[in-house]
């Protein structure tokens, strides 16, 4: 009996396209299925191997005698360069349709182990009258909106401004305009207030931006706004990337938008790659969308040695790379050795940002020096933070000279702001170290030090000095010992144990 995969690879709603990854490691008769997609008010999912389009949704009685359906279908694997295999075809009898290729066939449209397949899926519907017989339903036509129709039939004037600027900012040069600093949009209330929980609430205010039909927003990048503005009124938007689209979430976000945030989320869930899955995870997480999150995820557990190696996961946030190191679920062979190099490769990122940022403060120090003629260079190989000490310490003995005349103060009111500035910043590296010290400790707790090999605990575990002078570590690693010694028989905690066992 062949095994069936659910919600395998990546499906992008935007288009349908259905992306399955590692390829060779699918075993032969299995079944995958995609996540579903929605057609004609109807759940349906690609299914491999066959290949089928068929409908998981349940239907009544009533649905089956008082219309008919016939779907057509047209699949597409896809390959740049290459010229696709094309297969078309219809249904009126069932909710499913199939086509059949060779293995021999796909073997060449791989790209990197992934196979990649278009989706085109059109249902026919037509509904059946007792008296009239069978009667086409009517396909409903968007509404058409041009330019001069907003100006015309207006009723709320929206200025954007990228920049939070000053009140008295003039807006008539906007007028009719978008550009990447301000922007001025005709539009309608009800429009607005039906898409934006936040238009909604400023239009039934009472404030001035209801009594006088007009609205101004700032710090918004009005392109973005724009494209928010052009999605309410049902028009096609173009995202570039990523970024991009994150971009556009957190506009959305701001103004309540909940459909253009699903569709963006929607969008980043087709993107998903090792290079921006960080990205796309704090978004879910910053924006509460679990679909995404529960993806980003999945590509982890498929992913992760590829991830690691990638500058996205160096530079990504503490949350989510605390969530990422905890993950298990995994499948196959399973190396810990990679989760345990990650956290240190990423430690070492951390510290030698901080590191190049007291290399800036200092020569901005010494350029200060050397334009200041009288007053005494410090030399070079002055480390900075004692310098900053000593700083700290004469500003202390200045205050306790203030009681003193005024004649015999010998620091000027600059250099005192000077050195405060010192201290500061000597305040802000600490706090920064100390961050990453704390943010390193969670990381490490969170390896599964008993599923390593004796050799690595013990040439290089128990080497690194950051590892070993964490408080409990060596207990753990201990125990790691100990576990290896009577081979596994002895009971593990739950956060010990292989990765491949599943949360709950």
């Amino acid at each position: 009996m062949s095994k069936v995969h659910e919600n395998v690879g990546l499906f992008n709603e935007c288009n349908h396209k259905w992306t399955i990854p590692e390829w060779s490691k699918i075993p032969l008769k299995a079944i995958l299925n995609s996540q579903g997609f929605n057609v004609g008010n109807h759940e349906w999912t690609v299914q491999h191997i066959g290949i089928f389009v068929m409908s998981m949704g349940k239907y009544s009685t009533s649905d089956k005698g008082d219309s008919t359906e016939k779907i057509k279908v047209s699949l597409s694997i896809i390959k740049s360069g290459m010229k696709s295999i094309d297969k078309e075809g219809g249904s009126s009898y069932g909710r499913e349709y199939q086509k059949v290729t060779t293995l021999q066939n796909l073997q060449k449209y791989l790209t990197n182990d992934r196979l990649t397949l278009s989706i085109g899926l059109a249902i026919e519907q037509k509904n059946k009258n007792s008296l009239d017989g069978p009667r086409p339903y009517p396909k409903p036509q968007p509404l058409k909106f041009y330019d001069q129709d907003f100006k015309d039939f207006q009723d709320v004037t929206i200025h954007v401004f990228k920049d939070e600027i000053d009140e008295s900012e003039e807006i008539e040069s906007t007028e009719g305009l978008t550009s990447d600093e301000k922007a001025t949009i005709h539009s309608h209330k009800f429009i607005l207030a039906a898409e934006s929980p936040w238009f909604r609430d400023i239009f039934l205010s009472g404030m001035k931006e209801s009594t006088e039909n007009e609205v101004k927003i700032r710090g918004v990048d009005p392109i973005i706004f724009q494209l928010i503005f052009d999605f309410s009124y049902g028009r096609n938007i173009y995202i570039n990337d990523s970024t991009h689209c994150i971009n556009i979430l957190k506009v959305a976000d701001r103004f309540q938008s909940k459909r253009i945030k699903d569709y963006a989320f929607s969008c980043l869930r087709a993107q998903i790659n090792k290079s921006n899955i960080f990205d796309i995870w704090e978004a879910s997480d910053l924006y509460d969308c679990d679909e995404t999150r529960a993806l980003c995820e999945e590509n982890m557990k498929s992913s992760y040695p590829d991830i690691f190696m990638s500058p996205g996961w160096l530079s990504a946030n503490d949350k989510c790379a605390i969530s990422a190191i905890k993950i298990d679920g995994l499948q196959g062979i399973i190396d810990e050795t990679r989760f345990y190099k990650a956290v240190l490769a990423r430690r070492e990122f951390a510290i030698q940002a901080v590191i190049n940022l007291r290399k800036a403060k200092e020569k901005e120090s010494e350029e200060k020096i050397a334009k200041a003629p009288h007053v005494t260079p410090t030399p070079s190989n002055v480390n900075i933070y004692e310098e900053i000490q000593k700083e700290a310490k004469d500003i202390k003995e200045d205050d306790k000279d203030n009681s003193c005349n005024s004649d015999t103060q010998t620091k000027t009111e600059t250099e005192r702001l000077e050195r405060l500035e010192n201290i500061r910043w000597e305040k802000y590296i600490k706090e920064e170290l100390e961050a990453i010290q704390k943010h390193f400790e969670i990381m490490i707790r969170n390896i599964r030090f008993h599923q390593m090999e004796t050799e690595f605990l013990a040439n290089t575990v128990r080497k690194e000095r950051a590892v070993m002078q964490i408080p409990g570590i060596k207990d753990i690693i201990f125990e790691a010992y100990r576990d290896k010694t009577f081979l596994g028989k002895k009971e593990l905690s739950k956060k010990y144990k292989s990765r491949s066992i599943e949360s709950k």
